[in-house]
């Protein structure tokens, strides 16, 4: 066969997939993947890819909280994330007041409250801030007085021991449920529950607090003591109870993130994997079948030492041995992927070359080579299709594996590598659904798409399965 006739088959072939309702929904899928993957950039901040394991730059997002969806089935008017810059009322050369204004009209408060200072700059004399919370009832809560030896510096309400036994100090005063509650054991969200619902009986207790809506004010007082100290801004994160579309992760991380720039990752993974694969399965295939003899014996060999190796214990020893990148592990899935694809071949060249056509182009001198590529590669070309579509579910499970089990590439988010963390930080344990489904459902989703494609191209090419 040329390849004129080749690329006429190739058309046909296209006009029959057309038919296929599970391909084209499989290519509808792909269509759609490929267009996040190219639009990650824009629909993902850039910054999130180059900053994954970065866990300061996550900081001011809330932890482990699920999506913004869900809040529709609680039925309750939940708090969303947002940031707040101060205000400067009182600006003395050695002491600046800023104020910080929230409306809170929720009935479920936020998870965390963060307070950053910056500072220009910062001479030997350490400023020193007073950060005092005042109600919509006129009650105070003074979180905290601190001395500032850094140029950014963050203070965490429900992580600080001084905003922490000032909150239960509060509480004591209004709930004698609260006479129990210790600054070292109070969870966060009781916390937050405290400062935002009305000073009475029950304010410290799960289903039992009233909601006090209103203004809150976050002031804070900055001591300069000398004019070297410069500030350039006060802002109040006032951490969300839900987060984005897919949730955050126990390090503030924005899983929609994580997800977006996975896709390319899983699609570069099991496409590569399986080109290689399954090239080298074909090339093999065929050198195989028409050199026969002795050297057909040699390298059938050769392939059943490869096809039964155990794939998994050797890629584990390998990947904690290698450097871990996304492409080392493309060529260890590449090395271990090919016999199988490899016997068919032989299998289908064996046919092949004994053909009038290749005897015929064997009769007129035509040397190995030219009747390999010109004569028996061109029938078995479409029949690869198939095998690669089929071949790219198997490497992104691959790639998962490794990287659950902490052996993928550190450098980059992937879904496995989302699973790894989830996993470890025990997130199925503790209900963090989002964290552990959409990633697992992601991979699944990749497997069904390239498995409909595959099917619909097999249904075409095996004229057994056409009839069916």
């Amino acid at each position: 066969m040329r390849w004129e006739d080749l690329r006429d088959r190739l058309k046909e072939f296209a006009s029959e997939f057309k038919t296929q309702k599970s391909g084209m929904l499989g290519i509808t899928i792909l269509i759609i993947l490929v267009g996040m993957g190219l639009a990650a950039p824009l629909i993902a901040d850039p910054l999130t890819y180059k900053n994954w394991y970065n866990i300061k730059y996550w900081e001011e997002n809330p932890r482990a909280v699920p999506p913004e969806w869900i809040a529709i089935f609680w039925g309750k008017a939940v708090a969303k994330h947002e940031v707040r810059y101060g205000q400067v009322t009182t600006n003395t050369t050695t002491m600046l007041e800023w104020k910080i204004d929230y409306d809170y009209h929720y009935d479920m408060p936020p998870s965390g409250i963060v307070v950053k200072f910056k500072f220009a700059t910062l001479s030997n004399v350490s400023p020193f801030i007073v950060i005092d919370f005042e109600r919509p009832d006129n009650k105070t809560i003074t979180l905290g007085r601190l001395k500032v030896t850094v140029p950014e510096f963050v203070f965490f309400v429900t992580l600080e021991d001084s905003a922490k036994t000032a909150i239960v100090n509060f509480a004591r005063q209004y709930d004698p449920a609260a006479a129990n509650l210790t600054a070292e054991v109070i969870d966060p969200l009781i916390a937050m529950q405290i400062l935002f619902s009305k000073a009475q009986p029950g304010m410290s207790q799960y289903g039992k607090a009233e909601p006090l809506r209103g203004t809150y004010r976050i002031v804070t007082r900055v001591y300069l003591f000398t004019t070297e100290n410069k500030m350039e801004h006060v802002k109040a994160i006032f951490q969300g109870r839900v987060y984005g579309l897919l949730g955050t992760d126990d390090f503030g991380r924005d899983l929609w993130s994580g997800i977006v720039w996975g896709i390319w990752v899983a699609l570069v993974i099991g496409i590569l994997t399986s080109l290689i694969s399954v090239f080298i399965g074909l090339v093999y295939g065929v050198t195989s079948a028409y050199l026969g003899g002795k050297w057909d014996e040699l390298l059938q060999r050769i392939n059943d030492i490869v096809y039964s190796m155990p794939v998994l214990p050797i890629l584990i020893i390998m990947a904690a041995a290698w450097r871990p990148s996304i492409w080392n592990i493309i060529i260890l899935l590449s090395i271990f992927s090919w016999p199988g694809f490899a016997k068919v071949v032989r299998s289908m060249a064996l046919q092949i070359k004994e053909e009038p056509f290749v005897e015929a182009a064997r009769a007129a001198g035509a040397s190995g080579l030219k009747i390999v590529i010109r004569h028996i590669a061109p029938q078995i070309v479409p029949y690869t299709f198939a095998n690669i579509a089929l071949g790219v579910p198997g490497a992104i499970l691959a790639e998962a594996g490794l990287s659950f089990l902490g052996l993928g590439d550190p450098t980059i988010p992937t879904w496995g590598q989302i699973l790894h963390d989830a996993q470890a930080r025990f997130a199925t344990i503790r209900g963090l659904w989002w964290w552990v489904l959409i990633p697992g459902l992601m991979i699944a989703l990749v497997g069904l798409t390239f498995a409909l494609i595959g099917i619909a191209m097999d249904t075409i090419l095996n004229p057994r399965l056409k009839k069916i």
